[in-house]
C-alpha cells in the first residue's frame, strides 16, 4: 500500500465518521433538562449539562447506565468548577480509550507529559452523556466487545471554546569534567575526549593554560502546549528556548560570521552582557527552535495522527522520545536529543473476548523527502507558497507496524499496588526503504546531477517489549535488530557488492523493593560492534567513527543517545552504548518523600576488542553516585562518577605515535530546574 492509498483510507474514515454525527444532529437535537441548569458565571447564563450533571439524571432510573456514561466520559474532569461536584465519580474512570502515543492515558485525556494538567484547565469542554455501554467489576480483565470511546465532535452539548495546556521545564546543568581524555595528549593518535584548547597554543606567555579541568553550564526551558478543540481533537507542540545553551557563550560584539568586531569592544572584557542566539551569526541554532507539531484526532474505531510528533516504543533503546516515556511512565528531565518522525499515524484498542484489549497501530513516515523546492534555486520563484517534493525516487519511506498489550503506565502500577501480576508485551516492526539518494545539495544551490547516486537499501527492524510487575518486583526488557542490505556504497568509498547490516541489542533490567524506601535494581545489556578500528585509532566516540566499515558489513548497534546508564563511559566517551556487553548492579534509598539517594556500579566489556584503542576486553568500571531532591515542581540534585580505564581504552599498540596507559576520570555534575 502506497502512502498516498494509506492517507486516503484515512481521511475517509475521518469523513465517514463526521458525516452520520451531523446528520444525526440534525435529526435529532437534544433536549437539555432544566432542572440541570446551572449558571455559567456570574452574568446569570445558563451552562450546558455536564457529564455529571446527565448520569445523574440516568441514575434515579439505572444505576449501571450512570456508571457506563461515566466510564465514557473521563475527560469531563476538566470540566467547569461550577458543574465539578455533580461529576465527580468520573475521577475513578479508567477506560483507556487510546491516545495514540503508545499508552493510553487513565484519565481519556490527551497528555504526553507525567502531570495530566486535566484539573487545572480553564473553561474547559463539557460533555454530554454517552450511550450506555457495558462496563466490566474491578477485578475483571476481560473488555466490552467494542471500546469505549468520548463523544465525536459536533456532539450537542460540546463547548465551542478550546482550551489551552501548557507542560514542560526549566533545567540549570553544571559539569566538572577532569582528565576525560584520559590523560592522552598526542592529538595526531585521536583522543576519547577532547583536551582544553589552552593545551595546544603556542604562545609561551600561555604555557599554563592547559587544564585537565574542563567547567561548563548550560540551560534549557521546554514547553509543551496542547490545544484542545474539543475531546476528540487536538494540537500538539514541543519549542524548546535557549536549547541547551552554554552559559556565556553569546557575548556582546562576539560573532563567528566573519562580522567584524565592533569598535567599542575590540576585547571581550568590554563585553556588556549576553546577546540573543541567531543561527549563523553566533550560534548554531536560533534562540527558539520549534521540534514538534501534531494533531490528533480520535474517532469511534481508532485514533488518528499526523505531523512531526515524537517517537517511542519500549524501553528506548532504539527509538525514544527524549521526553515522557507513554510504555513505562518515566519523563526524562536530563534527555538531550529525542526522536522525532513526520509521521500519518492510525491506532486502534481491539478487544478479545476473555482475555483482554491488543492496541495495534500502523503508520507512514517520510524520512527523507529533501531536497524540496524550497531548499534549492530550480523554483526560486515558488519559495513562498506551498513547497513540494523535487523527486520521489530519492525518498526514504518507513513504515511502523505495532501491536501488543500496553497499559497505561498508572494502570499497571495500580494492579501491582493491589497485589496482582501485571504484564505488558509488545512488538513493532519497522521497514524502510530507499532506491535512490540525492547526497550533496545544498540550501539556496542547484542539486548536482552526478550526486543522484544508487542505494537500493531495505531495513527490517524487528523489536520487542515486556514489562512485568508482581508485588516488590519489575522485569523489563527490549530485543533489536536491525537486518537488511544497501545495495550500493561506492559514492561514500565503500567497495563494490553493496554493505550487509546485521545490528543487534537488548536490555534486560530487574528492580525488587527490599523494604519501603530502598530499592535494589540490576540491569544487562549487549549491544553488537564491528571488528574495524576507528581512524585516527585513539578515536572512540561514535561521532567520530567508522559508520561504514570497509567490509562490507556493518554490525555495530548503537543505542539511542538518550538511552542514559552512566555519566562517563558512554555518556561523553563513546558517545552511546555500542559494541559492549555491561551489567549495571544499582540501589537507591528515600530518606525522605523529597531527598533520595542512590549509587551503581557499571562494568564494561567490549564485544569487538579489534576495534577498540588497545585491542583488549575491558571498557573498564565506573563507579557513580547521587542525591536528588524534588517538591512541588522544583528538582535539585549532584552527581559524582568514577572512571577506571581498562585495556580497551590504552594506547599501547604499533598504531600510535605516543604509547600510553590511560588515566583515571572523573565527574562532578549539578542540576535544578522547575516543571510544570
Amino acid at each position: 500500500m502506497s502512502r498516498l492509498t494509506f492517507t486516503a483510507l484515512l481521511a475517509l474514515v475521518a469523513m465517514a465518521y463526521a458525516a452520520p454525527v451531523a446528520a444525526q444532529q440534525a435529526a435529532e437535537p437534544p433536549a437539555a433538562d432544566p432542572g440541570d441548569a446551572s449558571p455559567a458565571d456570574g452574568d446569570g447564563d445558563a451552562s450546558p449539562p455536564t457529564t455529571g450533571d446527565a448520569a445523574d439524571a440516568n441514575a434515579a432510573g439505572d444505576d449501571d447506565a450512570s456508571a457506563d456514561s461515566d466510564a465514557a466520559d473521563a475527560d469531563s474532569d476538566a470540566a467547569d468548577s461550577d458543574a465539578a461536584d455533580a461529576d465527580a465519580d468520573a475521577d475513578a474512570d479508567s477506560d483507556g480509550a487510546d491516545d495514540g502515543d503508545g499508552a493510553g492515558d487513565s484519565d481519556g485525556a490527551d497528555d504526553s507529559d507525567a502531570d495530566d494538567g486535566d484539573a487545572d484547565a480553564p473553561s474547559a469542554p463539557t460533555l454530554p452523556a454517552a450511550p450506555s455501554v457495558p462496563t466490566l467489576p474491578d477485578d475483571e480483565e476481560t473488555l466490552p466487545t467494542a471500546p469505549v470511546l468520548p463523544p465525536p465532535i459536533g456532539s450537542a452539548g460540546v463547548a465551542d471554546k478550546p482550551y489551552f495546556e501548557m507542560h514542560g521545564y526549566f533545567r540549570f546543568r553544571g559539569d566538572w569534567f577532569d582528565n576525560l581524555h584520559l590523560g592522552f595528549v598526542d592529538e595526531s593518535d585521536g583522543l576519547p575526549f577532547p583536551r582544553s584548547l589552552g593545551c595546544s597554543a603556542t604562545a609561551p606567555e600561555v604555557s599554563d593554560a592547559c587544564s585537565s579541568n574542563i567547567r561548563s553550564s548550560n540551560i534549557r526551558l521546554r514547553v509543551e502546549p496542547t490545544i484542545n478543540l474539543s475531546p476528540n481533537a487536538s494540537a500538539h507542540f514541543q519549542i524548546d528556548i535557549l536549547d541547551n545553551l552554554v552559559l556565556g557563550s553569546t557575548p556582546e560584539g562576539y560573532y563567528l560570521d566573519g562580522t567584524p568586531i565592533r569598535a567599542d569592544m575590540p576585547i571581550g572584557a568590554f563585553s556588556g552582557g549576553q546577546a540573543p542566539p541567531q543561527a549563523g551569526r553566533n550560534s548554531l541554532i536560533d534562540g527558539i527552535v520549534v521540534k514538534r507539531a501534531w494533531a490528533r484526532f480520535r474517532t469511534p474505531v481508532g485514533t488518528l495522527e499526523v505531523g512531526r510528533m515524537p517517537w517511542h516504543w519500549g524501553l528506548g533503546i532504539f527509538a525514544n522520545s527524549g521526553m515522557y516515556h507513554p510504555t513505562t511512565g518515566f519523563t526524562d528531565y536530563d534527555a538531550d536529543f529525542g526522536d522525532n518522525v513526520d509521521r500519518l499515524s492510525f491506532s486502534s484498542d481491539v478487544p478479545i473476548p476473555g482475555f483482554t484489549s491488543l492496541r495495534m497501530s500502523v503508520a507512514t513516515d517520510w524520512g527523507i523527502t529533501s531536497p524540496n523546492s524550497a531548499q534549492s534555486d530550480l523554483f526560486a520563484n515558488r519559495f513562498e507558497g506551498q513547497p513540494f517534493d523535487l523527486d520521489d525516487s530519492d525518498d526514504l519511506g518507513q513504515w511502523v507496524f505495532t501491536v501488543g498489550k500496553l497499559d497505561d503506565p498508572a494502570a499497571f502500577a495500580k494492579k501491582v499496588e493491589d497485589g496482582r501480576l501485571a504484564f505488558n508485551l509488545g512488538a513493532q516492526f519497522v521497514w524502510r526503504r530507499q532506491e535512490f539518494e540525492q547526497r550533496t545539495a545544498t540550501i539556496e544551490g542547484r542539486p548536482a546531477a552526478e550526486d543522484f547516486v544508487t542505494r537500493d537499501a531495505t531495513v527490517y527492524i524487528p523489536d520487542v517489549f515486556a514489562r512485568v510487575g508482581w508485588g516488590p518486583i519489575l522485569v523489563e526488557l527490549e530485543g533489536i535488530a536491525v537486518l537488511g542490505d544497501i545495495g550500493s556504497t561506492t559514492d561514500v568509498g565503500r567497495p563494490e557488492g553493496g554493505t550487509d547490516l546485521r545490528q543487534f541489542g537488548g536490555v534486560l533490567r530487574a528492580r525488587y523493593a527490599l523494604f519501603e524506601d530502598l530499592d535494589l535494581g540490576f540491569e544487562a545489556g549487549y549491544a553488537s560492534g564491528d571488528d574495524v578500528r576507528n581512524n585516527p585509532p585513539g578515536t572512540t566516540n561514535v561521532r567520530d567513527g567508522l559508520v561504514l566499515p570497509g567490509d562490507g558489513r556493518v554490525d555495530n548497534f548503537l543505542f539511542d543517545f538518550d538511552y542514559k546508564i552512566d555519566l562517563i563511559l558512554y555518556r561523553e566517551l563513546l558517545g552511546t552504548i555500542t559494541n559492549t556487553t555491561y551489567l549495571r548492579p544499582n540501589a537507591s534509598y528515600r530518606l525522605s518523600d523529597r531527598f533520595t539517594i542512590s549509587g551503581q556500579a557499571v562494568i564494561s566489556a567490549a564485544n569487538e576488542a579489534a576495534s577498540t584503542p588497545g585491542n583488549g576486553d575491558l571498557w573498564g568500571v565506573e563507579f557513580d553516585g547521587d542525591i536528588a531532591y524534588a517538591s512541588d515542581g522544583f528538582f535539585a540534585g549532584i552527581a559524582g562518577g568514577l572512571f577506571l580505564p581498562g585495556d580497551a581504552m590504552d594506547h599501547d599498540e604499533p598504531d600510535f605515535a605516543t604509547q600510553a596507559t590511560a588515566d583515571t576520570a572523573w565527574t562532578l555534575q549539578t542540576r535544578l530546574g522547575v516543571t510544570f
